[in-house]
C-alpha cells in the first residue's frame, strides 16, 4: 500500500492540484490530510476538491499527540518528543504543523513530517510524504506564477494576498529562518 500524507495545505488550491497529480502518478493508494488544509486564499476549493477524493481521505495527528498547537522540530529536545507522544504506541509517527519537512528518530521511534503543501519553508514547491513501502519525503513542483494569478483571481478579498503569494508561493522563507523562529517561540513556552 503506497500511502501520501500532505499537511498544511492552507488553501493552496494549485498546490494541492500538483500534489494530487504527482500522487496519482506514484501510484498512491490512500491519502491522509494532517491539518490545516483551508486556512488561505482558496478554502472553499480546496475542501471540495479534497472532499472529492471520498474515504480514501484518513486523518493522522496534527502537531502532537495530545496538542494541535505544540511545536515539535526537527531539532526539538527527545524529551519533547516523550511528551507529546507519551500514549503512543505505534513505531512511526506522522506530524505536521511546523511546515517543515523531516524524517527524525527521536527514543526508537520515527517521526515523519510531511512539510506543507501550501506554505513550505526551505525550497519552493508543494512538500508531501509517500508512504508504502519506504517512506519518501518529497517535492511537487508547480507553475507558481499561474497560481499566482489563480489566486488573485479567486480570492480578491482575501486579506494580505499579495503578502501571502509573495512569501509562500513565489518565494518561501529559508529552514534556518524557519527554525529559527520556532526555537524562539518554543524558548517563550517553556
Amino acid at each position: 500500500m503506497r500511502v501520501a500524507v500532505l499537511a498544511d495545505i492552507h488553501g493552496n488550491l494549485p498546490a494541492l492540484d500538483a500534489v494530487l497529480a504527482d500522487a496519482g502518478a506514484a501510484g498512491v493508494d490512500a491519502i491522509v490530510l494532517n491539518g490545516d488544509m483551508a486556512t488561505g486564499p482558496m478554502p472553499a476549493q480546496t475542501l471540495e476538491r479534497l472532499a472529492g477524493l471520498g474515504e480514501r481521505a484518513v486523518r493522522f495527528c496534527h502537531a502532537t499527540a495530545v496538542s494541535d498547537t505544540d511545536l515539535v522540530l526537527v531539532d526539538s529536545p527527545v524529551a519533547d518528543y516523550r511528551a507529546g507522544f507519551a500514549a503512543v504506541t505505534e513505531p512511526t509517527v506522522v506530524l505536521g504543523h511546523t511546515h517543515m519537512l523531516f524524517d527524525r528518530l527521536a527514543d526508537r521511534r520515527r517521526f515523519v513530517n510531511p512539510g506543507s503543501v501550501g506554505m513550505p519553508y526551505g525550497t519552493p514547491g508543494a512538500h508531501w510524504a509517500l508512504l508504502g513501502p519506504d517512506i519518501v519525503l518529497r517535492r511537487t513542483g508547480y507553475d507558481l506564477d499561474a497560481a499566482a494569478r489563480t489566486m488573485r483571481a479567486a480570492a480578491p478579498g482575501y486579506p494580505d494576498l499579495d503578502e501571502f503569494i509573495a512569501e509562500n508561493v513565489v518565494t518561501v522563507p529559508s529552514d534556518a529562518v524557519a527554525l529559527a523562529v520556532f526555537s524562539s517561540q518554543r524558548a517563550v513556552r517553556g
